[in-house]
């Protein structure tokens, strides 16, 4: 048997090396999807089992959205994956009288994108606060359980759950001629501490 060469083969060929040779399995970058695991504790350091933990997101930390409820493992963690690393996210833990209620508005978090990102979640023994101003009168409140004085209008309300503990809240009169007034507060795991001034 005779075999002819053309001149137009060897191009072929060689074409047809360099697409098959140019890429290779390991030329292929696999990329992880973001997700994130919390690992719930409580103020020794042991793991919480058993705690639903609902998990929002949101652009801007406003009006944060719960896009889905898990309850932690024997060690304590909770996983979500494929999440949008776009958006901030936050958590809401509880069991018993134990959660992060009082740090929620510490917890948002932006994600690193394409990875396992961990955090480590503390849940606080934490009881409810509520703050009723009876009268006319505005009122500034400082204390050790705010961030920053805060303002409390005439007749309304105020409430948030705070870390287990005695407490002094400073209430001063605004633009009104009056003392201002020192009040301390128990806190109690589960309870309800209910103040009105």
């Amino acid at each position: 048997m005779i075999i002819k060469f053309t001149r137009i083969a060897a191009p072929v060929l060689m074409l047809t090396g360099i697409l098959f040779s140019g890429c290779s399995k390991n030329d292929i970058e696999e990329t992880t999807p973001t997700s994130l695991t919390i690992t719930l504790k409580d103020e020794s350091g042991n793991p919480v089992a058993g705690a639903p933990l609902s998990l929002s997101r949101s652009l801007d930390y406003n009006n944060p959205v719960v896009i889905s409820t898990q309850t932690s493992g024997a060690d304590g963690t909770v996983t979500f994956t494929s999440l949008d690393e776009k958006y901030y996210y936050s958590w809401l833990a509880t069991k018993d009288c134990i959660s992060n209620c009082s740090e929620i508005n510490h917890t948002h978090i932006a994600l690193t994108p394409n990875k396992a990102n961990t955090v480590n979640q503390v849940l606080y023994r934490t009881g409810l606060l509520e703050l009723t101003n009876t009268s006319s009168t505005n009122y500034s409140l400082s204390s050790p359980i705010l961030s920053d004085p805060s303002t409390l209008g005439g007749h309304t309300s105020w409430s948030r759950y705070v870390k287990e503990g005695s407490y002094n809240i400073h209430c001063v009169p605004i633009n009104t001629a009056g003392p201002a007034k020192d009040t301390l507060i128990n806190i109690v795991c589960g309870g309800t501490t209910s103040l009105a001034f």
